[in-house]
């Protein structure tokens, strides 16, 4: 019998990375409008591997959500990293969100190569309540890089706007209640990236906080309760990364970063 070692499974865990490089004959070309109109097809062999992966998940439903959950805390082991990481680094806002987005700093090249010392980063950050990834990116330029100066502008659906619904919301405020003036919810103060004016409202409000400065970085971390449909996860939540996507792109400096 083989003998796996732990240390180097999770090792090779993390180096599953893929990169996309340019066309070796020509340049990246944009799709036409056409790709958007057409119905969505569907490919017969993935729909059967859907169908049968469904059906696996579905025979846990007769478990209490609790218990599930408990177990599911139980048996994941990078659960504890949290822990840690409170105990020894008392991170500003420690959540799976911080930990995900630290990764990323760590290995890949998040921040622009054209920010040096001395220079201004200007983040915008789309969907980010708690705010995991502002409070990870901070830990970071402050630990790694003490000459670079940051401004960043966040959106999130407002917490503190009746007409939202309490449900859709994230209702940790720690950050957002201090940083208030930083954060962006729209002309109509619902932080809703899903209403066609909503672009609009960031766009001003970001070259109002940079002084028209570019924006180097944007980050997109948002998602949809799906509980009512988990089978249908990736299709519930699709829409809203295409509107992440279109506002990440109109707001990027060439050369920029988007993490979504």
């Amino acid at each position: 019998m083989d003998h796996y070692d732990p240390d180097i499974l999770t090792e090779e865990a993390f180096q599953k990375r893929f990169h996309y490089k340019n066309p070796t004959d020509d340049k990246w070309k944009i799709p036409q409008c056409a790709i958007f109109s057409c119905e969505g097809g569907v490919v017969g062999g993935l729909s059967g591997v859907k169908e049968g992966l469904n059906e696996v998940k579905s025979s846990l439903n007769h478990y209490e959500i609790q218990k599930w959950n408990k177990h599911t805390t139980f048996v994941n082991p990078s659960g504890k990293v949290l822990n840690v990481l409170r105990r020894r680094i008392q991170p500003e806002l420690s959540t799976q969100a911080w930990c995900k987005f630290h990764e990323l700093l760590s290995y890949g090249n998040v921040i622009p190569t054209n920010c040096g010392a001395g220079d201004t980063l200007c983040s915008v950050h789309l969907c980010e309540a708690p705010g995991g990834f502002i409070a990870s990116l901070n830990h970071h330029l402050k630990s790694q890089r003490p000459n670079v100066k940051h401004k960043w502008v966040g959106n999130t659906l407002n917490p503190y706007y009746e007409g939202n619904p309490l449900s859709s919301c994230i209702v940790d405020d720690r950050l957002i209640s201090r940083t208030l003036k930083s954060w962006c919810f729209g002309q109509d103060n619902t932080g809703d990236v899903f209403k066609p004016e909503f672009m609009d409202s960031l766009s001003a409000h970001c070259h109002n906080e940079f002084d028209d400065a570019t924006i180097g970085l944007v980050t997109a971390d948002g998602s949809l309760n799906c509980a009512d449909k988990p089978g249908e996860q990736e299709t519930v939540v699709a829409p809203l990364h295409h509107v992440e996507m279109l506002d990440a792109l109109q707001l990027l400096c060439s050369g920029g970063t988007f993490v979504m």
